[in-house]
């Protein structure tokens, strides 16, 4: 009620806090102002933050670390969303223990389902595949896929899928494949966008390979690669290329031609991005 006064009635804050509301500019700086932040900053590491997923998401650590640089010179002390940009840079970078803590760190700063806290849960999550440090991941990408769902929008459902098919990564990966596979099937039931769906199934078809499933671990990283959309994500597709390749060569179901090309794929993604992690 306090924030509301003189400017809407507390119920409408009630309806912005939980995404039924989007305020107006004009609002959004009056009531930011109330709350002692500063409007400008925060419209600047909002769009810093959109801008370096953007560039990190396409494999590009060069530009995302030279917008970094600009934000850093402009205003040396790092506000939330500049170190999850930052965070997200040293995830791509192979940089994954530094990264992890950071983002661990930052899902207790940020609001609870929104999507910079579910940014900081699924680079928490993809992290621990490199560092072994399992739980404390999935115990927070438990936490908040538990949250309640009315709300959600368009990115806090890809996020929350992907959420989904990283944690159950970490459970194939620590043994689990009957919890791995169920969290599978529900990112691949709740799967937004091509990629979201292409994740999941990836996921499943290294969990078969582990439970030595190896003809239906090769036909789901297939499918995976289906729905991966040309130019999407390219190191994403490239290590999903890779398993559908290695995959296909364990249950000998595979094709020379087709696979020395893919494998040239891939090997051209790796030397025009440079990336550490998928060397």
């Amino acid at each position: 009620a306090e924030l509301a006064r003189d400017l809407v009635s507390a119920a409408y804050v009630s309806l912005i806090e939980s995404g039924v509301r989007r305020p107006s500019p004009e609002l959004a700086k009056a009531l930011l102002a109330r709350l002692g932040v500063d409007h400008d900053r925060d419209t600047r590491d909002q769009e810093l933050l959109v801008k370096v997923v953007a560039a990190t998401e396409l494999g590009d650590t060069a530009s995302a670390r030279e917008l970094l640089g600009h934000s850093e010179a402009n205003s040396p002390q790092p506000s939330p969303r500049r170190r999850l940009a930052q965070a997200l840079v040293d995830q791509r970078s192979g940089f994954f223990r530094e990264a992890q803590v950071e983002f661990l760190t930052l899902v207790d700063v940020f609001e609870a389902g929104s999507v910079e806290h579910l940014r900081a849960v699924r680079g928490a999550c993809a992290c621990a595949r490199f560092t072994s440090s399992m739980a404390e991941p999935i115990a927070a990408a438990r936490r908040v896929l538990a949250l309640p769902t009315e709300h959600d929008l368009g990115e806090h459902l890809q996020l929350k899928t992907t959420i989904r098919a990283t944690t159950a990564t970490l459970l194939s990966l620590s043994g689990d494949y009957e919890s791995a596979l169920e969290m599978c099937h529900a990112a691949i039931e709740a799967a937004s966008s091509p990629w979201a769906l292409a994740s999941a199934m990836w996921v499943q078809a290294l969990t078969y390979e582990r439970q030595g499933r190896n003809e239906l671990a090769a036909i789901c990283a297939r499918d995976a690669l289906i729905h991966m959309r040309e130019g999407e994500r390219p190191l994403e597709r490239a290590s999903i290329i890779m398993t559908a390749c290695w995959l296909e060569l364990q249950a000998d179901l595979f094709d020379e031609a087709s696979v020395t090309s893919r494998l040239d794929e891939v090997e051209t993604v790796f030397l025009t991005h440079g990336n550490v992690d998928s060397r």
